[in-house]
Order: C-alpha cells, then sequence, then structure tokens
C-alpha cells in the first residue's frame, strides 16, 4: 500500500483534523508530509530489523516494519485527536500537529 494511501486513511481516522485539513486546502500537502515522514520511519525500522534479526527474510522485515510504523502514525494520531474531539480545530494547529509528526526528536 503506497505511502500517502496509508496517511490519508489515518487521516481520515482523525476528523476534525482530516477536515480542518480540507477546508483549508492542506490536505495534499499535510499528506504528502506525512507520507515522506511515515517512509523515513518505515526505511529507519527495515534497517534496525535487519541489524537485530539477520535471520528474518527481507519481504518479512519490511512488512513488519511498516506495520510499526504505520501503528506508530497513528497512535500519535488517536493521542491528539482523541475520538470524542475536542471542539473546534484551527488550521494552525493542524499543521503545526502535522509538523510535530515530521520531527524527530
Amino acid at each position: 500500500m503506497p505511502y500517502k494511501t496509508i496517511i490519508l486513511e489515518l487521516l481520515q481516522s482523525a476528523p476534525p483534523l482530516h477536515e480542518q485539513l480540507r477546508r483549508g486546502r492542506m490536505l495534499l500537502a499535510a499528506t504528502e508530509t506525512l507520507a515522506t515522514a511515515l517512509k523515513a520511519r518505515h526505511e529507519e525500522l527495515k534497517k534496525d530489523l535487519a541489524a537485530t534479526r539477520p535471520d528474518l527474510d527481507p519481504a518479512q522485515a519490511a512488512s513488519a516494519a511498516m506495520e510499526i510504523a504505520a501503528a506508530e502514525m497513528e497512535h500519535r494520531l488517536q493521542a491528539a485527536f482523541p475520538a470524542s474531539g475536542q471542539g473546534q480545530l484551527s488550521l494552525d494547529a493542524a499543521m503545526a500537529f502535522v509538523r510535530s509528526l515530521t520531527s524527530r526528536g
């Protein structure tokens, strides 16, 4: 599954964020930014798995790394935007959240 598709599905699972990005015409930019971050995390995890589990088939390592990277992103979205919602979200707040997901450290 392409990174952008995964990110779009995750953003749709956070309706306040998705809607604000869509209304502010920032959904595509946010999706691309987060997809780049997801890809980088996926690559990092694949390298880690290859180093720590050399017996693991590369296809299995790639699959496991993707599951972990997507779960991490989903967890961060759910933590920031619980299902109950927290009222209106500003576009500035939405983009600040997107930027926070792309910075490591």
